[in-house]
């Protein structure tokens, strides 16, 4: 510790309210390497799961849309079959 609170217009210990003492507390503990370690993992493991979220999303709307796709190419060759049939 240093010698802040040996210093005459420095309140400290006891003459802190106790939301100063709790903002303290608050950043020694989130002013740490644990911590920041610990925010950065949390933050990475956040973002892979995110992704791995968004790539089911993805695949599964790839899915249906090659569902659309043979849907639409089935219904352009009856057309065109029928177009055919009319013209012979």
């Amino acid at each position: 510790m240093t010698g802040w609170h040996h210093h005459p217009a420095v309140r400290s210990g006891g003459q802190l309210t106790l939301g100063e003492r709790a903002a303290d507390r608050m950043r020694n503990g989130m002013g740490s390497w644990p911590f920041v370690f610990a925010a950065l993992l949390y933050t990475d493991s956040r973002a892979a799961s995110r992704i791995e979220e968004l790539h089911e999303r993805l695949q599964k709307v790839r899915s249906e849309n090659r569902q659309l796709l043979d849907q639409q190419r089935m219904l352009l060759e009856r057309l065109t079959a029928d177009a055919d049939r009319r013209e012979q």
